[in-house]
């Protein structure tokens, strides 16, 4: 009824133009229509690829090319994310992680959140890569997990010696030979 025709496209289409509404007149609003943030690195995750840059829509209707069976893919990864399991792999302190952590607020702007002392590499699934995400997160607060592929393990970690346990000794090794693979 709201999209007009059986589409990925028209999902996505409704679902900015609603939020693109809520911005342009200060609006707040409980109901959110669409995916949490993080569902866009999931779906980087499930399907495949290295990063997540081009949107949970276009790395869909990539790996299906038809709008109506991409429609229902869709929802069956979010089912699938609504409904994950973690798998913590290695929990790590004084990690040397180049990047910044983060989370989103409501009206969708990006907050930068303070390094936290540990942090841990956990999988969901068999898929390649894997998420990191603070040991502890603050109290209240909506930590992004922020998605890796499998190559970059050893570019944008360095854990060394006694900050490192390694809890899932089969999935680490996994993860460390999908690097060697991809690098040689």
């Amino acid at each position: 009824m709201y999209l007009g025709t059986r589409s990925l496209s028209a999902l996505w289409h409704f679902q900015h133009g609603y939020k693109c509404a809520l911005k342009a007149y200060s609006l707040e609003s409980e109901e959110h229509l669409g995916p949490p943030h993080e569902f866009v690195d999931w779906v980087a995750y499930r399907l495949h690829f290295s990063d997540s840059v081009r949107g949970w829509k276009n790395m869909i209707l990539d790996r299906t090319r038809d709008e109506s069976l991409a429609l229902d893919r869709f929802y069956e990864l979010l089912d699938e994310f609504e409904n994950r399991q973690q798998r913590v792999v290695v929990k790590c302190t004084h990690l040397e992680y180049k990047g910044e952590f983060y989370s989103y607020k409501l009206d969708g702007t990006k907050q930068i959140l303070d390094r936290p002392s540990a942090v841990l590499l956990v999988t969901y699934t068999d898929d390649p890569g894997f998420f990191v995400m603070p040991n502890n997160p603050s109290a209240g607060s909506q930590v992004e997990r922020l998605y890796f592929s499998f190559q970059d393990l050893d570019f944008h970690f360095d854990a060394k010696g006694e900050h490192v346990e390694i809890v899932d000794n089969e999935i680490y090794s996994r993860l460390l030979n999908e690097a060697r693979v991809k690098t040689n």
